[in-house]
C-alpha cells in the first residue's frame, strides 16, 4: 500500500510539472497548429510573390523580343530555361505550362518558318497571360 501511495504522489507531481511546463510552452505537447498553418501560408505567399515578379520580367522580355522580331531559337531556349527553373505556385501552373508551350511553338516556327507554329505560339502566349492574370 505504501508503494502505491508513493507511486500516486510521484505521478501527481509529474502531472503538475508537465501542466506547468505546458502552460509556459503550449506548443510543446501538441504543437501550435495555428503557427504552422500561418507559416505555411506565409511561405506560399512569398513563393507566389517571387513567382509574380520573375514571370513578369520573363513575359516582358518575351513580348519585347516578339514585338521587335528579335526572338531567336537560342533566346527562346534561354527564356524557356528561366521558366523551367522557377518554383511555380499551384494557382499559376496552367498559365506557366501555356507559356512554356508558347516558347516551344515559337522556337519551332523560328527553326522551320511554319506560320502555324507562330500562330500557336502567340495563342499560347495570350492564354498564358489570361490564366496568369497578372499585370503586364
Amino acid at each position: 500500500m505504501k508503494k502505491l501511495k508513493d507511486f500516486l504522489v510521484a505521478l501527481i507531481i509529474l502531472a503538475i510539472i508537465i501542466a506547468v511546463f505546458w502552460l509556459i510552452h503550449p506548443d510543446w505537447l501538441f504543437g501550435d497548429k495555428d503557427d504552422a498553418g500561418r507559416s505555411l501560408e506565409a511561405e506560399q505567399a512569398v513563393l507566389a510573390e517571387n513567382y509574380e515578379v520573375e514571370i513578369q520580367k520573363i513575359i516582358a522580355e518575351y513580348n519585347n523580343l516578339v514585338a521587335n522580331n528579335n526572338l531567336s531559337p537560342d533566346r527562346a531556349d534561354s527564356l524557356k530555361e528561366r521558366l523551367l527553373n522557377l518554383r511555380v505556385p499551384s494557382e499559376y501552373r496552367d498559365g506557366h505550362v501555356n507559356l512554356v508551350l508558347s516558347l516551344d511553338s515559337m522556337k519551332s516556327y523560328l527553326s522551320g518558318q511554319e506560320i502555324g507554329d507562330k500562330i500557336k505560339g502567340l495563342d499560347f502566349l495570350n492564354e498564358a497571360k489570361e490564366k496568369l492574370n497578372l499585370q503586364f
